[in-house]
């Protein structure tokens, strides 16, 4: 598509049904957040699960891999590969918990929590870009929605969606 026919897209789409269905609004704003943020994050070779990994681990420390699953609401397969990554980064360690035998708590390292704090400043200039149209209400009104649907589908699920 040429640039010239954008705009003419852009009234199109504005003014059809798409609009107002909310599962078409939440995969697209989603798909156009993500993008954004996983092109900020390639600057410290992070994907934006990791990113989620890392910000998680910094506010409520070690955690098993199953409750990084459910906090993120991925399956244990796709957790494996995000970890491994992060401890080839230096970012995290998995140690046994010697409460269980096949039980690992997975840690952000100090080299992890440099790597998130630079990696937020980055991700907060983004965001305040891509919310610039919301006024600050609107914004925090956003927030607290986006917390309660977080807190509700995410963490309300005992597991991903693919494990169920």
């Amino acid at each position: 598509m040429n640039g010239s026919s954008q705009p003419a897209l852009t009234s199109r789409l504005a003014a059809s049904p798409l609009i107002t269905d909310p599962a078409f609004l939440l995969l697209a704003v989603g798909t156009a957040i993500r993008a954004g943020f996983a092109h900020e994050l390639t600057r410290w070779q992070l994907r934006p699960l990791q990113y989620q990994i890392l910000v998680i681990l910094s506010r409520v420390g070690g955690l098993s891999q199953y409750e990084l699953c459910r906090a993120l609401g991925i399956s244990k397969g796709h957790l494996a590969g995000l970890i491994d990554g992060l401890r080839a980064l230096n970012c995290v360690s998995r140690t046994r918990d010697g409460s269980g035998r096949r039980r690992y708590i997975v840690t952000i390292s100090p080299r992890g929590l440099d790597t998130l704090s630079e990696a937020r400043q980055a991700l907060e200039v983004y965001t305040g870009t891509f919310l610039a149209s919301l006024d600050d209400q609107q914004a925090g009104q956003l927030t607290g929605a986006l917390r309660g649907l977080y807190v509700t589908s995410v963490l309300g699920s005992a597991c991903a969606p693919d494990e169920r």
